[in-house]
């Protein structure tokens, strides 16, 4: 679960640099990545280690009904980044399932030569009864980018994927840094 909520960081954000030019995107790619990965280890050795690093965590995980949740802040001053990032979520198992929701903000965290700060907010749904299986996978937020790459990329969108006996389909609707998000796909094979 670790890897999954660390990739739902990261993928969001490099589809909101869709307001960027390539250059700009990669480079908030690469940033984004580090960030996440750097606060991931940093936040656990912590933990493990009483804080032996410059990352200083204020997270609350608790144990919701069938689920957890978990809120706070991670600050640190190097030295992969610096900066704040906040975080609000939850998982919940459900009949078949799972819902997952995390709101992430970025206060000015730096690393090399680009600066990222916004808030972007993601939710999953997964559902599994027998042979169907749905996905939902919602994504809002806006990131501006200092630096290396300059500018504001807004997201708001929801993909969905529903798999049946006899069918696969894939639907995604929204906008992307001001582009429209306008897919569908569906394929008639039997399972």
């Amino acid at each position: 679960m670790k890897r999954i909520a660390v990739l739902a960081l990261v993928l969001p954000n490099l589809v909101a640099c869709a307001a960027f030019d390539w250059e700009e995107a990669e480079a908030i790619g690469k940033a984004n990545t580090r960030f996440t990965v750097a606060a991931y280890r940093s936040t656990y050795d912590d933990w493990q280690a009483a804080q032996r690093r410059s990352t200083e965590a204020t997270l609350d995980w608790g144990e919701i009904e069938d689920g957890w949740q978990m809120n706070g802040s991670l600050t640190s001053d190097g030295p992969v980044w610096t900066g704040a990032m906040g975080f609000d979520g939850s998982l919940v198992e459900t009949d078949g399932g799972a819902a997952w929701d995390l709101a992430v903000s970025y206060d000015n965290v730096q690393g090399d030569d680009i600066s990222l700060d916004g808030d972007m907010t993601w939710a999953w749904e997964v559902d599994v009864h027998g042979d169907a299986f749905s996905m939902t996978y919602e994504v809002q937020g806006e990131i501006t980018a200092t630096g290396e790459a300059e500018g504001t990329g807004a997201i708001d969108y929801i993909a969905t994927v529903e798999v049946d006996g006899t069918s696969v389909s894939i639907n995604a609707d929204g906008d992307i840094g001001g582009r429209p998000v306008d897919f569908s796909f569906t394929a008639n094979v039997p399972l």
